[in-house]
């Protein structure tokens, strides 16, 4: 009877304020979901021999988008981000961090040598998502090995359009006929292109190459290579639809189009983490250990801009040692607010754990957070 006099509590509290948290934390109870995107994050200190490897993950890992199956996806992320050719994230993360050694814990006999350090980041972020019509994730890998590293350079970008619709990746070609854009140097998409260059660079101008194409709401977004006579840059723009029309693809059309019938698929979340079983029954819930830090912390919170309107619900498990962790978007809005949602829980200040026969237990919970 508490827990659904907090639920209904929580509620309330969505209808009447805007734009802020559950302050009634509710447990998540096993149930299956139509959308489900882990949200994880980590700072790693790897040892491998006299190299020291500094690894930062920022994965938002699809377990499935609007009841649909996202395996050709996962395989893309795991192979781009993660050098994995399978679809289990947490295997694929562990062999990952693997190939740089072993975390260090403690403190080192001396101090290491900088030049034998290796910065490592890979990550794979919703650049856009339209429910039942597409996703589009950004994904990047990039290796920065000092003078002395034995690890060798990398630096890989890839936009990924998942296509709702048909549960497939598509590619450049699939969503831009280059072919015209190539031949058609005075075309008013070509003149756009160039349009943000300035005087100089427009005269040392050599080649212009698109690398990505996608849709972002209304928008076209393009990845664009720039080629000037002593090197060049690449930069993104974003342009209304009616100006890429005349080289976007019946492909890229059939994004925009509303979602189709399917085959209904969905996922529940893990009932245990690492060797602890999660307990929905707990005696009390977690709490906070200093109240009015928590209600400072959440007072200070804003978010400066985001799309969407609706409840982004996140579920997330407080661990024995309070600590929040498989952070979770069960119930998207945009990009951006759900992004910030995971954030806001991720740095919540510390909790007591929940209790069960008086000792700490992990617990899933969920709590929401509304935007209009």
């Amino acid at each position: 009877m508490k827990k659904t006099i907090l639920l209904c509590f929580g509620l309330c509290l969505l209808m009447l304020f805007p734009c802020i948290s559950l302050y009634a934390q509710v447990v998540d109870f096993p149930r299956s979901y139509a959308y489900i995107v882990r949200y994880d994050k980590s700072h790693t200190l790897m040892r491998q021999g006299t190299d020291f490897n500094v690894v930062d993950l920022d994965i938002e890992w699809p377990v499935v988008i609007d009841s649909t199956q996202v395996g050709a996806l996962q395989r893309q992320i795991a192979s781009t981000v993660l050098m994995s050719d399978g679809v289990d994230y947490d295997k694929s993360v562990h062999d990952f961090l693997a190939r740089y050694g072993t975390p260090v814990s403690g403190k080192l006999d001396s101090l290491p040598d900088d030049r034998h350090f290796c910065y490592v980041t890979a990550s794979a972020t919703i650049k856009s998502y339209s429910p039942g019509k597409y996703i589009v994730y950004q994904l990047d890998r990039k290796v920065a090995p000092q003078s002395l590293s034995s690890q060798q350079v990398a630096d890989d970008h890839f936009i990924c359009v998942y296509d709702l619709h048909t549960q497939k990746i598509l590619q450049l070609g699939d969503l831009m006929k280059t072919y015209q854009l190539q031949s058609s140097a005075e075309s008013p998409l070509v003149t756009l292109l160039t349009s943000v260059l300035n005087d100089n660079e427009y005269n040392r101008l050599q080649s212009v190459e698109v690398l990505a194409v996608w849709p972002e709401d209304s928008l076209v977004g393009m990845r664009v290579r720039y080629g000037l006579d002593n090197g060049g840059y690449t930069s993104e723009l974003k342009m209304r639809y009616d100006y890429a029309k005349s080289v976007l693809t019946k492909q890229y059309r059939n994004l925009l189009k509303p979602a189709i019938a399917h085959q209904t698929v969905y996922a529940s979340l893990p009932l245990s983490l690492v060797k602890d079983t999660l307990c929905y029954d707990p005696d009390q819930l977690p709490t906070e250990k200093d109240h009015d830090l928590a209600k400072r912390y959440m007072a200070a919170q804003t978010i400066s801009s985001y799309q969407g309107t609706g409840t982004v619900l996140v579920s997330y498990v407080v661990d024995s040692d309070g600590r929040p962790t498989d952070l979770t978007v069960v119930n998207p809005v945009s990009p951006s607010a759900d992004r910030w949602a995971v954030s806001v829980v991720r740095g919540m200040p510390p909790l007591q754990p929940a209790l069960k026969a008086g000792r700490p237990v992990p617990t899933r919970l969920i709590r929401g957070f509304r935007f209009q």
